[in-house]
């Protein structure tokens, strides 16, 4: 038995050989002429670990690779592969197993670089490192469908964070939603927001309530508040631009383009504001009548002031005259 060794991986392949001799002829000198002959000649896997390759003389003999490096093991046949999980890459200059890439499944045994590496199909995903069809799975945002063996999208309200064989997706929790500008995927509880005109109570939506608000498709504990003295119509509101009701008492100082009131202060003299009214928020006293200070919020607060009187035919406030008896009108 003579050793030689595999071109390209400089392992040892242990061959069979055959000799025989022959005689000279009559009147001729004598002597040997050994010769050999290779049964078969075989070429070690690349991947085949130095003098780990052996060729095995029998009826099904062949080359048998007893050891492998670069990651690779030996197979069922005798040669070298990557294992279950792994394919045979050379993009760093050399031919190694890597993981299989997500997204796929690589069953192993393969020893050229790029094979062994399958895509999952219908809209499936894997983790990397998948080792077989079966674990394909839905991917985040989408569930599977069994009857198709198919991923499908969630829809608005739900999400998935998938790789489980999902079999639906899940609702957002207490009433929160998914956003109309985002079309998805959804995949995870993180995309459910809350309504315009709502905040997070205990993890449950509650109506921001009158003169607040809140834009909403986001998660707030407490909606904004007006400014002082500046209401909104309702509970529920979701914009800055409903501050534009008055509390009684006040009348607007400043207003935004939007027609949110923006600051407010006290009614004036002579004048009533009554409340949840639009700027400018104050009504003058009637027929000239006063008021006893600022800040009243009726019209029934707007009276006659010292010395006038109301005429009976209409008309403003008449400052009384002295009468020839001397009488006099008190306010």
């Amino acid at each position: 038995i003579n050793s030689i060794h595999g071109g390209r991986s400089g392992s040892t392949i242990s061959t069979v050989t055959t000799g025989s001799s022959s005689s000279s002829s009559s009147g001729g000198g004598s002597g040997s002429n050994p010769s050999s002959r290779v049964l078969q000649a075989f070429v070690c896997s690349p991947q085949c670990a130095a003098d780990s390759c052996t060729f095995r003389a029998s009826s099904n003999g062949g080359v048998t690779c007893w050891a492998c490096k670069n990651g690779f093991v030996t197979t069922r046949l005798g040669g070298c592969g990557c294992p279950p999980g792994k394919y045979p890459d050379d993009s760093s200059g050399n031919v190694t197993c890597v993981s299989c890439l997500a997204g796929s499944w690589c069953p192993g045994g393969t020893e050229a670089a790029g094979s062994g590496i399958n895509s999952c199909s219908n809209g499936l995903t894997s983790k990397r490192g998948a080792a077989a069809a079966g674990s394909c799975v839905n991917p985040p945002g989408y569930y599977y469908n069994s009857t198709t063996a198919a991923a499908v999208l969630c829809g608005p309200n739900t999400y998935s964070t998938g790789l489980s064989w999902q079999r639906s997706c899940t609702s957002c929790p207490g009433g929160l939603v998914t956003a109309d500008s985002n079309p998805g995927p959804y995949t995870s509880a993180a995309v459910c927001v809350l309504k315009p005109g709502y905040y997070l109570r205990s993890w449950q939506p509650v109506a921001c309530s009158k003169g607040s608000w809140n834009a909403g498709l986001n998660r707030v504990a407490a909606c904004t508040r007006c400014a002082a003295n500046v209401t909104t119509a309702g509970a529920g509101s979701s914009s800055a631009a409903d501050c534009k009701y008055l509390a009684k008492g006040y009348e607007a100082v400043s207003v935004a383009a939007s027609g949110e009131i923006t600051a407010a202060r006290i009614c004036r003299a002579n004048a009533y504001c009554p409340g949840d009214v639009e700027q400018p928020g104050w009504v003058g006293c009637s027929r000239g009548m006063w008021t006893r200070s600022s800040g009243r919020t009726s019209p029934n607060e707007c009276l006659v002031p010292p010395g006038y009187y109301l005429p009976a035919g209409g008309g403003n406030i008449t400052q009384c005259t002295t009468g020839a008896n001397g009488s006099y009108k008190g306010g």
